[in-house]
């Protein structure tokens, strides 16, 4: 049992290990005021196999104990334990903001956080966003409505590295502040984008890699990125995880940039991001095949990345195709894809 406000109290419980050979139809809640000594239905049956219950109306300041009891087709069990809790005495400060994330950009940072855990019985009117250079010297920035979950801060400058928290407001007062982030925007670079989209090629379990090939001469080699960009699809009833990164010549992910679950891919071409975790990079070296990997499927259930026919960012045998048992290459060709940091 847990207060959330002056007048709601919060249940969550466990199924019993033994459900008497017929299914749990239900569930019966009592509440007593007097320490357990008296009890009254709240509840006669829940209806359902939920585990939690909100008691809401409640008297501030009041202390309520609860007991849960099962309903099977047979009938109903013994109680539960006893749980207890006591509404606020009134309207407080809220909890602090929760879960806050920071994502650099180009001379940007965008955060995001979610609501407290308890408002404090009064619902959050705003939520100021504070920053600092240095951790714990945070300052407010901005505030918004108390409806609003995300920020970007446009006042920030490339290489700088700058420290946020946010508070919560309610009627009473502010909450604590959110746990610190800290994010350094930079200026995007981009090292190859191709967006040009002649047609696609299937990859599955008898055409695993889709690549580009980086040679000992190309300008990519030593380039540090963290984000691929590739325009995917899929055919037929595909299952599985496709992979986008860099891969070994042995089929072994170099490094992963990020998966994707190949059911959920579109059934027409749609640009799709992977990125790294911030601040990771990878520098790209020679040899290394940028693309898209997927070992399930056949040839009537696939994942399918778009290729550009019409130029290729290497030179000769930029192009890569793992094909039955061997790696075979293609002059004038590489995928439909954007390499950035």
């Amino acid at each position: 049992a847990t207060a959330v406000s002056s007048s709601q109290i919060n249940l969550s419980w466990t199924a019993p290990t033994n459900n008497g050979g017929s299914a749990i139809t239900g569930y019966k809640i009592e509440r007593s005021t007097d320490g357990g000594t008296t009890w009254s239905t709240i509840v006669s049956s829940t209806g359902s196999t939920a585990t939690t219950y909100s008691d809401t109306g409640l008297a501030a300041s009041t202390a309520y104990a609860y007991r849960v009891s099962a309903i099977n087709s047979v009938g109903t069990s013994s109680p539960s334990n006893i749980a207890s809790a006591t509404t606020f005495s009134s309207s407080i400060a809220p909890s602090a903001p929760q879960n806050l994330q920071a994502t650099p950009g180009n001379s940007q940072v965008s955060l995001s956080w979610q609501t407290p855990s308890s408002n404090g019985g009064s619902a959050i009117t705003s939520y100021t966003i504070n920053r600092g250079p240095t951790s714990g010297a945070e300052a407010t920035i901005a505030s918004v409505s108390g409806s609003t979950l995300s920020y970007t801060d446009t006042t920030s400058s490339n290489g700088i590295t700058y420290y946020y928290t946010v508070t919560a407001t309610n009627s009473v007062g502010d909450s604590p502040s959110s746990n610190e982030v800290s994010a350094t925007p930079q200026q995007t670079i981009i090292y190859m984008q191709d967006t040009t989209a002649s047609f696609g090629l299937s990859v599955y379990s008898g055409r695993q890699i889709q690549s580009e090939y980086v040679t000992s001469s190309s300008a990519l080699v030593g380039k540090q990125i963290d984000t691929i960009l590739v325009q995917l699809k899929k055919g037929g009833l595909p299952t599985g995880t496709v992979t986008v990164g860099v891969f070994n010549s042995d089929l072994s992910v170099k490094q992963a940039f990020g998966t994707a679950d190949v059911s959920t891919l579109t059934t027409s071409y749609k640009s799709y991001t992977f990125a790294m975790t911030a601040p990771n990079t990878y520098q790209i070296q020679s040899g290394d095949r940028i693309g898209i990997k997927y070992t399930g499927g056949d040839s009537s259930n696939y994942a399918a990345i778009m290729t550009d026919q019409t130029n290729s960012f290497d030179g000769t045998n930029s192009y890569l195709m793992y094909y039955t048992t061997s790696w075979q290459s293609f002059t004038g060709v590489d995928l439909t894809m954007t390499l950035e940091q």
